[in-house]
């Protein structure tokens, strides 16, 4: 395997602090979640579930990660980009190593293994937001299905649905871009100047990649992916005895992963299994049991990727060169 492939870049010294940190301090505050919870009620949640549900579960999370990556691997075409798909599967996977960071913004890591592929840190990044941007219309579509039962819901979802259609408008107004350009030729500080035609670059690439064809193939694969991952909290709550309905557990997964990613608390940590826990106690799921399934669904999808990302990064010596 060439250097390329094998490994995606360096990090450095800095980059496996900054990794070291993120996840101990995230581990740390899941842990006291899951000791506060009580490790027992997590055992019966995994005994409940049964080993070949915990596969299906797991399974579920996996096929979300790779239809994920077949859209990120459309974005870098869109850009001009062909990269092999197993070292840029590895780098794909990489990222998630750091999704337990503020908006998932550790995930730009990317760019850094990218760069020895001659994808300029302005396209990785822009196909880092375009991923962000997709996920979230999946997620209202998905949430979509089950807010008509849950009507205290619907102004947030209604609100955070009107902002992304304003974005994607914004995105597509060609004089709003030529106007934002003009103000950075006339920043007098040289570094300013430079960091505003990047910042410009950055969102022609954002654009490039929500044009009408694009956008519809990745809004599909988008939904497709996050439907996977909902059908597993579906599925590992029916197991566990709650009487709700795959539309209501869509929502659930949906709004609870939409309070996350607003609440900007590293991988949604706390928000995102107060909703949830909340949630399955409205729908008339026993507390310990709510409990129970928030975490394991938690581990199996959360976790499960920042172990996967952790496998597929680089060892420190070979990041340091």
């Amino acid at each position: 395997m060439s250097d390329a492939a094998k490994s995606p870049g360096a990090t450095g010294g800095w980059g496996y602090r900054a990794l070291i940190v993120s996840i101990a301090l995230s581990a740390a505050g899941y842990l006291a979640l899951s000791v506060w919870a009580g490790w027992r009620d997590l055992f019966d949640a995994v005994f409940a579930v049964g080993l070949a549900g915990t596969a299906v579960a797991f399974g579920l999370s996996l096929v979300n990660y790779v239809l994920r990556f077949v859209r990120w691997q459309r974005y870098l075409r869109v850009l001009g980009h062909k990269v092999p798909w197993w070292p840029s599967f590895r780098i794909y996977m990489a990222g998630f190593a750091l999704t337990t960071t503020p908006a998932k913004l550790g995930e730009l890591v990317r760019s850094v293994f990218l760069k020895r592929f001659g994808i300029k840190h302005a396209e990785s990044a822009a196909a880092f937001f375009a991923e962000r941007l997709s996920d979230l219309i999946a997620i209202l579509l998905i949430t979509a299905i089950g807010v008509s039962s849950h009507p205290a819901a619907r102004p947030w979802v209604i609100g955070v649905a009107a902002i992304t259609c304003l974005i994607l408008l914004t995105l597509h107004n060609h004089r709003w871009l030529d106007y934002m350009g003009s103000l950075g030729r006339q920043l007098r500080w040289r570094r300013a100047r430079e960091l505003w035609v990047s910042l410009i670059d950055m969102v022609v690439q954002f654009r490039r990649l929500f044009g009408l064809p694009v956008m519809a193939y990745s809004t599909v694969l988008s939904v497709i992916a996050w439907a996977a991952e909902a059908q597993a909290f579906y599925l590992v709550a029916s197991w566990m005895g709650a009487d709700i309905t795959f539309a209501e557990a869509w929502f659930i997964y949906g709004f609870a992963t939409l309070v996350g990613a607003l609440s900007f608390i590293p991988g949604g940590l706390g928000s995102t299994e107060v909703a949830m826990v909340g949630l399955l106690l409205w729908e008339g799921m026993p507390e310990p049991q709510a409990i129970a399934c928030t975490l394991f669904v938690r581990v199996a999808t959360l976790w499960f990727a920042v172990a996967l990302g952790l496998i597929a990064l680089p060892p420190r010596q070979s990041a340091s060169h």
